[in-house]
């Protein structure tokens, strides 16, 4: 088993370093790839994870993610980072149903750092549900750690709409601060296409970020 998850990983990083050059013939070589391996690795989360990550980033296709994601639930039905990933995943197509919300709710992992981005999910579910609920949870995720961007640069948003300049000013300047990488717009597009700690890095930390948003955040306070 091992060969082969490095036989298929050097394929897949392969084909991902050639897909802009033809992303429809790479396309189909990455999900026969996965799908060959997996057929005789069912339980190796791992490798589901990066399919998933590639389907959800490189392929958008989120049928696809979520179908990977779902598929290690079925024997692993805690996973902490499966149920993140599909919680993003149904932000970015919609809502966030109730079922998965529950699920969410139900995770306690030791570390405050990923209680912290448990919470600022909570946030997504509330935001167009209950203001209070809303502030409280993130509220929450800077309590358990105030070392993200995301988190912050939420609850500064809240209240700069709540007329809290000074508050949503001290939120903001503080999550500049946890800034550690900056990325340009392409390649933010790319991160955590296999990585599922740049992925968390990027899409729920926002500790690394694309340089179109630091601007937004700087003329924010600027403006403000």
């Amino acid at each position: 088993m091992v060969k082969q998850k490095i036989d298929l990983l050097k394929k897949v990083t392969q084909c991902v370093d050639s897909f802009n050059r033809n992303s429809g013939q790479y396309s189909h070589t990455l999900t026969k790839l996965f799908s060959s391996y997996l057929k005789d690795n069912s339980y190796d989360t791992d490798t589901w994870i990066k399919f998933a990550l590639i389907s959800h980033g490189l392929l958008k296709n989120d049928a696809q993610a979520i179908e990977c994601l779902t598929t290690i639930l079925t024997y692993n039905p805690g996973n902490l980072y499966v149920t993140m990933l599909l919680i993003f995943i149904a932000k970015k197509t919609g809502s966030i149903p109730d079922d998965l919300f529950e699920q969410l709710c139900n995770l306690q992992p030791a570390s405050k750092e990923l209680l912290s981005l448990i919470e600022y999910q909570k946030s997504w579910y509330y935001l167009e549900k209950d203001e209070s609920l809303y502030r409280y949870t993130l509220e929450n995720s800077l309590d358990l750690c105030g070392k993200f961007v995301w988190n912050l640069k939420a609850l500064g948003t809240f209240y700069f709409l709540d007329y809290k300049i000074s508050t949503g000013r001290s939120l903001f300047e503080k999550a500049l601060k946890n800034i550690h990488h900056i990325y340009s717009m392409d390649e933010y597009e790319h991160i955590g296409i296999i990585n599922i700690d740049e992925f968390f890095n990027a899409r729920l930390k926002g500790t690394h970020i694309m340089q179109p948003m630091v601007m937004m955040m700087i003329n924010a306070l600027t403006n403000h």
